[in-house]
């Protein structure tokens, strides 16, 4: 989302100096910051269409404390 709001500012800036292609200044420099802008709107667009990778932590295995019985901290059985 951050990517296509600073290409559209890249964008907007070039309109309000009157320089843009998008107002028919063909120059190389007002085609590179518009291209630019473009292609950070292009790049927010993707980043948003693609599925987000969730992390997955792997739980860290605990230490059992023994007790006197030697049960202590034991996963009990289920099936009892």
């Amino acid at each position: 989302m951050q990517d296509i709001f600073w290409g559209v500012v890249i964008i907007s800036i070039g309109l309000v100096m009157g320089g843009s292609v998008f107002l028919g200044e063909f120059t190389l420099f007002n085609i590179f910051f518009d291209g630019l802008g473009i292609f950070f709107i292009g790049k927010g667009a993707v980043s948003m269409m693609s599925p987000k990778e969730e992390s997955i932590t792997v739980p860290s295995q605990t230490t059992e404390i023994q007790g006197v019985d030697g049960n202590e901290g034991a996963a009990d059985s289920l099936e009892q």
